[in-house]
């Protein structure tokens, strides 16, 4: 078997992603991919009929792994509110380094401002974790709108400490302690 065979499509999204986090948009292209992967292009061609083909696959593989498989991982656990946010925030600071580390989120973000097919599926996952973190919110007794409130800032908070993990600002630790100031509940 050639390592052709040995290649999944798997292996050829996460190089993308990291090449999309090296380089932008602008590096996925078969011919840099097989470079980097350290083999012919041809192997390429073996699972993906073109570029575009490639791209599709890599934002919907995104938003079932980043999206839908964390959100049906943590609804499926019997916990409160407050559990399933501490999860959730530490599904979303782990650095993933196959995918080209925490800054996958951010450049697959700014590839959506250039590609309507890309910015299609990132607002569908993007309402999807604002739904489902409000929901989290809703659980610790929160009305609708201080839910959603809650879980626009703390996304927010997630997105500027992503960009600014590129200055060694810490991602977990800090969303953990935003987390904790944003359940507490204002009496007034």
């Amino acid at each position: 078997m050639g390592k052709r065979d040995a290649l999944t499509s798997e292996d050829w999204i996460k190089a993308g992603f990291r090449a999309l986090v090296a380089e932008g948009a602008k590096g996925l292209r078969a011919e840099a991919l097989a470079r980097a992967l350290g083999i012919s292009k041809g192997s390429f061609y073996w699972h993906f009929a073109d570029v575009p083909a490639l791209k599709r696959s890599m934002i919907d593989y995104w938003y079932e792994r980043a999206t839908r498989h964390v959100i049906a991982v943590i609804q499926g656990q019997t916990m409160s509110g407050t559990e399933r946010l501490r999860l959730l925030v530490v599904f979303a600071s782990a650095p993933q380094p196959e995918f080209g580390g925490i800054g996958a989120e951010g450049a697959l973000r700014e590839w959506a401002r250039s590609d309507d097919e890309v910015r299609a599926v990132a607002r569908k996952a993007e309402a999807e974790r604002l739904a489902f973190v409000s929901d989290c919110f809703l659980l610790e007794g929160f009305s609708a709108q201080e839910a959603r409130w809650r879980a626009e800032v703390l996304y927010g908070c997630l997105i500027g400490l992503e960009t600014l993990s590129a200055i060694g600002v810490p991602v977990g630790d800090n969303l953990e302690r935003q987390l904790d100031t944003l359940l507490v509940k204002d009496d007034r």
